[in-house]
């Protein structure tokens, strides 16, 4: 497969633009869905930045339910807080 190929954009926005996916905008999207379950202090170490105040430009406010959400796949899968 020639690079080309595989950064051919497979995801789109809701308008039907195609979505930019790259390893810093994934950063964001796992330290904002992180921050339903850790304090930022524990954020910003697993992150490895140096301030609190870098951490929080990575974290995004999460939407309402987002813990819920995240425990109702976890406990799909037997791992959630209410799975036993």
């Amino acid at each position: 497969m020639t690079p080309e190929k595989r950064r051919q954009t497979v995801w789109k926005t809701p308008d039907g633009s195609p979505a930019k996916i790259d390893f810093h905008g994934l950063r964001h999207t796992g330290l904002t869905l992180a921050s339903a379950y850790l304090d930022l202090r524990s954020l910003q170490e697993h992150a490895g930045h140096s301030t609190t105040a870098m951490t929080a430009k990575y974290v995004h406010p999460a939407q309402a339910g987002v813990r819920s959400g995240i425990d109702s796949v976890l406990e799909s899968f037997g791992e959630g807080e209410g799975a036993g």
